[in-house]
């Protein structure tokens, strides 16, 4: 007879404990010098906080500064960091955390730890225009200011001076002129590229640069010769052609290239006239007593300044879209309309001067006079940048003919001198992109 042995319940619930208990310390295959993720001897060590080197940063076009994150703790396991920008076309940053100001505005940067649970910090970028001005001083001497800072074209020898600047999107300065280089006393038209001259005419006749104009690669250039019988030049990259003209005088007063590519030069042969790609069109702007000095694309639409010398032998300040005139002074005072520039809200600026006594500098919005402030003189130049205006031209500092003229630049009809010397300043560009 067989011995049968029963367990009690009790008995049986112990011994599958220990045999589950047993089984489970087999299992585990690791050694001591082995510890589980997340204990052991190397903990993962998460970034905690994230700052940047600084909260906001203000830069002008085209330049560059570094942002660093700092992270903690200083042992974090992952000290990488991700950069973005919400507005790169404003303000572009690299995976090293260099900010480059791309176009005038605002954008953040932000910096993402990326061993921080998405922790992140942020900077605040400004991107300001950088305005460029194109003058002379002391009449030998050609100058470009760059926010207000000079530097020297030429080296203060016989004549010279700077009449137009341009700056291209790829950053290089394109400033014109003409420079009078030796005792022959011959002007010779100039092209400074980042500092850089080049003579365009070969120095047989008087030859005066007057606009520049950068599209597509290339840099297009208009000016004349000085005296009876002279001609007019476009030059494409140095190559000159010369448009059409009348045997007797003829002028470039400026020029513009429209998005298309076709070329606007504007000034005086008989009469008012403008160049469309070399050919004259022959539109009716006005009889022989009436010049253009200035021109400014906007949209579809061409705009013209300049002026006309009435039956009273009185220069009378002209602004034009398309063929249709306004006249802005009334003949009770010699007065010109030097340039013109069309805002993106289509509001219409023009500068010049009254040129009999007392002279000052003349600023129009929309056909309306715009107050300067008292001593200025001229106003060669208009341009501007969201809700920033800049003029440029002289100031008196005395009486005519006695008083020293001096190069000024007026933002937002605040005056901001650019010269101590006798200087003036003809030509404004604000560089946006």
């Amino acid at each position: 007879m067989k011995n049968i042995y029963r367990f009690s319940d009790r008995a049986a619930r112990m011994a599958l404990l220990l045999f589950a208990g047993f089984a489970l310390a087999c299992s585990d295959d690791k050694t001591d010098d082995e510890p589980a993720a997340g204990g052991g001897d190397n903990p993962q060590v998460a970034v905690t906080a994230i700052v940047l080197s600084e909260p906001s940063l203000r830069l002008d076009i085209g330049t560059q500064q570094t942002l660093t994150a700092t992270l903690t703790p200083d042992d974090a396991t992952d000290k990488s960091v991700v950069w973005s920008s919400d507005r790169p076309e404003v303000a572009a940053v690299d995976e090293q955390g260099t900010v480059t100001a791309a176009g005038v505005g605002s954008a953040t940067i932000t910096a993402t730890a990326k061993g921080g649970k998405e922790l992140s910090a942020t900077c605040s970028v400004t991107v300001d225009p950088v305005v460029y001005v194109a003058g002379s001083y002391n009449g030998n001497t050609a100058v470009l200011w760059t926010n207000g800072v000079q530097s020297d074209l030429t080296d203060g020898g016989i004549a010279a001076i700077a009449n137009d600047v341009y700056v291209s999107d790829k950053g290089d300065v394109y400033v014109v002129g003409w420079d009078t280089p030796d005792d022959t006393g011959i002007d010779r038209a100039v092209l400074w590229k980042n500092g850089e001259m080049s003579y365009l005419s070969d120095g047989k006749k008087n030859t005066q640069a007057k606009s520049v104009f950068v599209h597509g690669g290339d840099v297009y250039v208009a000016g004349n010769e000085i005296g009876t019988a002279n001609k007019v030049f476009l030059w494409k990259n140095g190559e000159p052609t010369v448009l059409p003209s009348q045997a007797n005088y003829a002028e470039v007063g400026s020029m513009a290239v429209a998005e298309n590519g076709d070329i606007y030069v504007a000034g005086f042969d008989n009469g008012p006239t403008v160049w469309k790609n070399g050919v004259k069109t022959g539109e009716n702007l006005g009889d022989e007593a009436t010049q253009l000095l200035g021109i400014c694309l906007h949209g579809s639409d061409v705009y013209y300044a300049g002026y006309r010398t009435d039956a009273e032998s009185m220069y009378r300040a002209m602004v034009w879209k398309g063929t249709q005139v306004t006249e802005l002074t009334d003949g009770s005072d010699d007065c010109l309309a030097n340039a013109v520039w069309v805002s993106d809200a289509g509001d219409v600026y023009v500068a010049g001067n009254q040129s009999s006594s007392p002279k000052q500098a003349l600023l129009w919005k929309n056909g309306t006079p715009v107050t300067l402030p008292a001593g200025s003189y001229k106003a060669f130049d208009v341009s501007g940048c969201g809700e920033d205006l800049y003029v440029v031209g002289q100031i008196s500092t005395g009486s005519f003919p006695f008083g020293a003229q001096k190069a000024v630049l007026w933002k937002n009809g605040e005056q901001q001198p650019l010269c101590e010397e006798k200087s003036d300043a003809r030509a404004v560009f604000v560089r946006v992109k």
